[in-house]
C-alpha cells in the first residue's frame, strides 16, 4: 500500500465504470433495501457477472438466501461504490456517502491490511472541499480516541463537520462525571466540530414512524436524560438535526444556483 495505491490490493482505473444492477419503479414488490443488499453482495464478488444477484431475476439470488450468500463472497472488502440513483424534477444535485466505520483491528489476523484501506477511503470523502461531514459517535464508547475524528482534524475539516451523539439511551448518565463530560462536549469544549453536536436516540425497538413521539419523550421529560442538558434541547432528536442539515444544504445549493430555480424547503 503506497500513496499512489492508497487501496491496495484494488487498483484505481483511469476512468469511473458504471453497471447498472437493477431499476426500481414505485409498484416493485422487492424492497429498495434488500436490492442494496444484494447490490453490495455482488460489489463483494467481482468474477462473477452482478446480474446473477439481482434479487428476484439473477440465478444465485433465487436459489440463495441473503444471510448464506453475504457470508460466501469472495471479498470482504470492496473501495468500489454502491449507489442508489433517483431521479425526478425536483430532485437537487445532491450525493450522500455512508462510509464504512474505521476499525483497528480487523475480524481476522488476515484482514489486517483493511485497517489502512478503510481509512484511506475516508480520507479521500473527507478531503473533499465542498463535502459536509456527518461524524456520528456513539454515547456508549469513548470518544476521545476516535479515529475518524482524528482524520477529520488532519484534513482540518473540522468547519465543514457536524457532529452526531447517537445511542443516547445506552449510556449510564446516573454518575455526576459522565454527566460533565458530555456536558463539555455539548457546550463544545471538548472535541469541537464546526457545527457542534447534536443528540439522537434510536432504539431498535421503535418504529420509524413513532420515532419523534419517542425522542420527544425521551429528551423532554424522560427520567433516564438528566434536565442539566435540557439548555440543549434544540440540539436533541433526529428531527432537530434533520433541520439543521436542511440549512446547511439549502445555502451550500442556493451559493451556486440562482435562488428562484431552487427551493431549499424542498430538500
Amino acid at each position: 500500500m503506497t500513496r499512489n495505491s492508497p487501496f491496495a490490493p484494488w487498483i484505481q482505473k483511469p476512468t469511473v465504470e458504471t453497471t447498472t444492477f437493477k431499476t426500481v419503479y414505485e409498484q416493485d414488490s422487492i424492497g429498495i433495501d434488500e436490492i442494496l443488499r444484494w447490490a453490495q453482495i455482488a460489489t463483494l464478488n467481482p468474477s462473477r457477472d452482478p446480474q446473477h444477484f439481482v434479487p428476484g431475476e439473477g440465478s444465485y439470488a433465487k436459489e440463495t438466501d441473503l444471510e448464506s450468500a453475504a457470508q460466501a463472497t469472495e471479498a470482504r472488502f470492496s473501495p468500489n461504490v454502491v449507489f442508489l440513483e433517483m431521479k425526478g424534477p425536483d430532485f437537487p444535485p445532491l450525493s450522500f456517502y455512508d462510509l464504512p466505520g474505521i476499525f483497528a483491528i480487523a475480524e481476522m489476523k488476515g484482514d489486517d491490511y483493511l485497517v489502512d484501506v478503510v481509512e484511506n477511503l475516508t480520507r479521500k470523502y473527507v478531503n473533499h472541499e465542498k463535502a459536509i461531514i456527518m461524524l456520528a459517535l456513539p454515547m456508549d464508547h469513548d470518544i476521545d480516541n476516535s479515529r475518524a475524528l482524528r482524520i477529520i482534524r488532519d484534513s482540518n475539516a473540522e468547519d465543514r463537520t457536524i457532529g452526531i451523539l447517537t445511542k443516547a439511551d445506552r449510556v449510564d448518565l446516573d454518575l455526576q462525571d459522565k454527566v460533565a463530560y458530555w456536558l463539555t462536549v455539548l457546550q463544545g469544549k471538548r472535541q469541537t466540530v464546526g457545527h457542534g453536536f447534536f443528540t439522537t436516540s434510536l432504539p431498535p425497538n421503535v418504529e420509524p414512524q413513532a420515532l419523534k413521539a419517542y425522542e420527544e419523550s425521551f429528551f423532554r421529560t424522560g427520567a433516564q436524560w438528566p434536565r442539566a442538558f435540557d439548555e440543549f434541547v434544540n440540539r436533541c432528536g433526529v428531527d432537530e438535526l434533520r433541520v439543521h442539515v436542511r440549512k446547511q444544504l439549502g445555502e451550500a445549493f442556493t451559493s451556486r444556483y440562482d435562488s428562484d430555480n431552487l427551493n431549499p424547503g424542498s430538500l
